[in-house]
């Protein structure tokens, strides 16, 4: 996923590309096939949650972020307080740069984990297997950072990391505001020391890669 973060002294913006979650949703189907389907039982059946959402999800994973939010947003009208749906809306609006928005939404998620998960566990059915804590944190500081607020997106992606110490997308991102910031020990510091305990992997290499650019890029000033 793409983030369209602008602004003077923006720097490593190589960092930023996909650090918000990017959706993902098994299926068995081909996916213009997927589509095809969910938009004839969408069709058949307007008033039913399940269609438009479906269908929002198959947009989603296509890329067609405008028909997602349609879609999506149709999920919302019949069913105002589906939290999955509106997690999936801020990603489509995300993509869209309606980052705002996107915040809004992913807001109203966050205060169902705080404030209402802990005292109606009934209601987490279906919520924590389609992402988790560490996601919805991670895609909030995304949020924050492409409206520019550096401090917030610093302490979601800290939050993302406390759930999920090798989050990868939040170790990104968090890494680009202490870059943006001219915080560059502090990012080598988090870099090395996230290396040293992470497993080898894929994601590992990357942060070495990561790593090693900032060692060799001069550290700038302070905004």
């Amino acid at each position: 996923m793409r983030l369209k973060a602008e602004g003077a002294g923006r720097i490593f913006i190589f960092l930023i590309i996909s650090l918000f979650v990017l959706f993902s949703y098994q299926r068995n189907w081909v996916w213009l096939t997927e589509i095809s389907l969910w938009e004839d039982v969408a069709k058949k059946s307007p008033l039913k949650v399940r269609p438009h959402f479906n269908l929002g999800l198959a947009y989603l994973n296509r890329n067609r972020f405008e028909l997602a939010e349609k879609s999506l947003r149709m999920t919302l009208s019949l069913y105002p307080d589906y939290h999955k749906a509106k997690y999936y809306l801020a990603e489509a609006l995300y993509n869209l740069g309606s980052y705002e928005e996107a915040l809004k939404y992913l807001k109203e998620v966050e205060f169902l984990y705080i404030n209402v998960l802990p005292h109606f566990p009934e209601k987490w059915e279906g919520v924590s297997m389609a992402f988790s804590e560490a996601d919805l944190y991670n895609n909030i500081a995304s949020c924050y950072y492409g409206v520019n607020n550096l401090r917030s997106a610093e302490e979601y992606y800290r939050k993302a990391l406390l759930k999920d110490r090798f989050h990868i997308y939040a170790i990104k991102g968090l890494i680009t505001v202490l870059a943006d910031e001219g915080r560059i020990v502090e990012a080598i510091r988090l870099l090395e020391d996230t290396i040293r305990d992470m497993p080898p992997s894929l994601k590992r290499d990357e942060l070495v890669e990561i790593l090693w650019t900032l060692r060799d890029s001069p550290e700038p000033r302070r905004r």
